[in-house]
């Protein structure tokens, strides 16, 4: 009975990165704001508050569509060591990195490593 308890325990740790990448784009692809930015480090998840207040508030959006920021595409790769996960996605030719880190017991998207969110500001 005890190691039945400890083995139930174990598996309830939290979902792989894998899985928490496919979740977080399903919320994209649901267009669900508030579950999208619970897939994403406390860091990510408070900036992407600020671009939406200072985009209501000013009229100027540094990003209108915030699901745009996670890649589309399939993983390809996936490495994890401790607490940091680098996921390869793949969509036609193009990979894209995601970086993710372990937070609070689960797996958490990195906003600023990410090529989106950078990519306004090579515009200019």
């Amino acid at each position: 009975m005890w190691a039945l308890a400890f083995g139930a325990a174990l598996g309830a740790c939290g979902d792989s990165p894998e899985e928490r990448f496919a979740q977080a784009q399903a919320a994209a692809k649901q267009k669900d704001e508030a579950a999208f930015k619970g897939f994403f480090t406390e860091k990510s998840a408070a900036l992407l508050r600020g671009f939406e207040r200072a985009g209501k508030r000013s009229k100027l959006w540094y990003t209108r569509n915030l699901f745009a920021l996670l890649p589309s595409g399939e993983v390809d790769e996936v490495f994890v060591k401790d607490n940091f996960a680098l996921i390869t996605v793949k969509s036609g030719a193009k990979k894209k990195e995601v970086r993710m880190y372990k937070q609070n017991g689960q797996w958490a998207i990195d906003l600023f490593s990410l090529d989106t969110l950078w990519a306004p500001l090579e515009k200019q």
